[in-house]
């Protein structure tokens, strides 16, 4: 072996080292798709073997999605793996009917796949630890993907080193490593043609928006994601760990659908830890929620305060407050209804549960965007967004004189199911808007001194 494939090597037994991927572990089962990545990964890790005492084996999922090329793909990995004299596991999947079935994306239906065929494995064979080929790259690709989505600590940690029975030895090695090592070691590999084509979003922030970034911004970008996420992660563990041992403590009583904390133990843990533990609640009932941080600020508010009623998220889950308790719902409202009613608060913004996002009331200029204006001297009482009521009506800007919001709604040809949940803004002179429709009493004029603004 040359002595920079040496060094290569060398790095990848450290990461495996520093995070103790092989504590317990007699056998590495190498996830083989086929590609320069995974590739390296059996190679060095066959290398490792003997002086790591594991048995190497390999795992391929056959995806069926790219018609020959997959079966292609699939007897590269089992030639390689007769070459090697590396036992070999193939699984076939119809990816296709997976989506159908579940109705997700092909990228989510095949990690569901590929991982469940892993717990297969892990289950039949349970000193084997399964080793995904994700190099650093691959980690900067994640970490500016959820950063565009919007993501917090969980998600701006990255992709984990180890993960249950999953580990990742190649995570430190850059691309170009990679692909220098398996140019040093003659090795071939296939390439699967659709990570050229800049359709889904990781493809295109790997074809253009990184390589953009690091031509034009940090050359060294990849390595700087790396360390920040290195960072993020150990504020994660602290924040675990904080949280754990908070759950502990506050947990008076659960269930698979009712958890119930001391709400003086979640005050004085803060805010971070109350949104972990809401968190980890959600985990261990195995809900798929992610609530926006409005939600999230609504149900801090609420336990400063000491008391509200359910607050919902999707009619999934909710947090009620009362008798120096914090109660943790999981299921649907006992009692569902369409109609909604909810103070706006001046200069600050209302979660409503119904439309799934915070309103905002305040003060505005003329120059501001991205809202709805209305003339603040002509606004008296309290300000309410709502569902529809009998007898309703308004003067609908540009239609002239005025309408009953039912005709409005017939006019405006919107479902009879849909109507309860298109917001009405009101105050005590009246309705000041429909929909996105303002009432022309209150709308802004040349003579208007005051504006008040809402935003969703």
């Amino acid at each position: 072996m040359e002595r920079d494939a040496y060094f290569i090597v060398k790095q990848v037994e450290n990461t495996m080292n520093r995070y103790d991927m092989l504590i317990g572990c007699n056998r590495v089962i190498v996830a083989l798709s086929g590609g320069a990545d995974s590739v390296c990964l059996l190679s060095i890790l066959r290398y490792l073997a003997d002086r790591c005492r594991i048995q190497i084996e390999a795992a391929h999922v056959n995806h069926h999605l790219r018609a020959e090329a997959s079966d292609q793909d699939e007897r590269f990995v089992r030639d390689l793996c007769e070459k090697w004299k590396i036992p070999l596991t193939v699984k076939d999947a119809d990816i296709k009917q997976v989506c159908m079935e579940r109705k997700i994306s092909m990228e989510e239906a095949g990690r569901d796949v590929r991982y469940a065929f892993f717990d297969e494995l892990t289950h039949e064979k349970p000193d084997a630890r399964i080793a995904t080929a994700h190099n650093r790259n691959d980690n900067a690709e994640t970490l500016i993907m959820h950063f565009l989505r919007g993501a917090g600590v969980d998600g701006m940690a990255g992709i984990p080193y180890t993960r249950g029975k999953i580990i990742r030895p190649i995570l430190d090695l850059t691309r170009e490593q990679v692909e220098k090592y398996n140019r040093l070691m003659s090795l071939e590999y296939v390439t699967d043609e659709t990570n050229q084509e800049n359709v889904v979003t990781r493809n295109r922030i790997r074809n253009q928006l990184l390589p953009q970034l690091v031509q034009e911004y940090n050359p060294n970008l990849v390595q700087t994601l790396a360390q920040s996420s290195e960072f993020v992660r150990a504020d994660r563990c602290y924040l675990e760990q904080a949280a754990d041992q908070m759950m502990k403590k506050a947990l008076v009583e659960k269930d698979d659908k009712k958890a119930v904390f001391h709400r003086d133990e979640i005050l004085n843990a803060g805010f971070a830890i109350c949104i972990r533990v809401l968190k980890n609640t959600f985990a261990q009932w195995n809900l798929k929620v992610f609530p926006e941080f409005g939600w999230y600020w609504t149900v801090w508010s609420a336990i400063q305060r000491g008391s509200a009623k359910q607050i919902w998220y999707h009619n999934q889950i909710a947090v009620q407050v009362e008798e120096g308790c914090v109660r943790v719902l999981c299921g649907k409202p006992e009692k569902e209804t369409n109609h909604f009613s909810c103070e706006l608060k001046r200069d600050q913004f209302v979660w409503v549960e119904p439309l799934c996002r915070n309103v905002w009331m305040g003060t505005a200029k003329r120059s501001e965007e991205n809202g709805f204006y209305f003339d603040a001297d002509k606004v008296s009482g309290p300000v309410l967004i709502r569902s529809r009521r009998p007898g309703d009506f308004f003067y609908p800007l540009g239609l002239g004189g005025r309408k009953k919001v039912k005709d409005y709604f017939i006019d405006r040809k919107i479902p009879l199911e849909k109507r309860n949940q298109v917001p009405i803004i009101c105050c005590g002179a009246g309705i000041m808007q429909v929909g996105n429709h303002i009432d022309s009493r209150f709308c802004i004029s040349d003579d208007t001194k005051n504006i008040l603004m809402i935003k969703f």
